[in-house]
């Protein structure tokens, strides 16, 4: 699915109690890692969602034909269980010159296959959650500086 669809402005409580899953946690061996990665995520959106107008839900997918890999891709809505819902600015995904949803997705899957899949199945600590959340944050944090410096 390609297009952006712009939602109104969710409230903090809302934020607070998003059911954050994964689909197929085939690569988190162990439910403490799965439960670890959700709150990690948790923070992350709310993070992201801190005196913003406008979100672009973005839910992980399982890439096609992987097993170990896992795709964000746009949704509307979700009702379900079964996705992690990350709401990014809209501000910031245009300071990345993010045209479409499948740019956002080579960029994380990017981030997910270079710093993750390689440790994500013999992780016995859950560390992974940790990883994948800083290296976000760090793509964050640059789209916070660019735009600041195109303002």
């Amino acid at each position: 699915m390609t297009g952006l669809i712009s939602v109104n402005t969710i409230s903090n409580q809302s934020i607070q109690s998003l059911t954050l899953s994964l689909i197929d946690s085939q690569p988190m061996k162990s439910t403490s890692q799965v439960a670890k990665f959700k709150v990690l995520l948790n923070h992350l959106v709310c993070y992201l969602t801190l005196n913003t107008q406008e979100y672009w839900h973005l839910s992980v997918h399982q890439l096609e034909g992987k097993h170990h890999a896992q795709i964000f891709g746009l949704l509307q809505h979700c009702s379900s269980d079964d996705s992690i819902i990350l709401q990014v600015p809209e501000k910031l995904l245009k300071a990345w010159n993010i045209s479409d949803v499948n740019g956002l997705s080579v960029a994380l899957i990017s981030i997910w296959d270079d710093i993750i899949t390689q440790d994500i199945a013999v992780l016995s600590k859950g560390a992974a959650g940790e990883v994948l959340f800083v290296e976000i944050m760090k793509i964050i944090a640059r789209g916070l500086i660019d735009t600041k410096e195109q303002n």
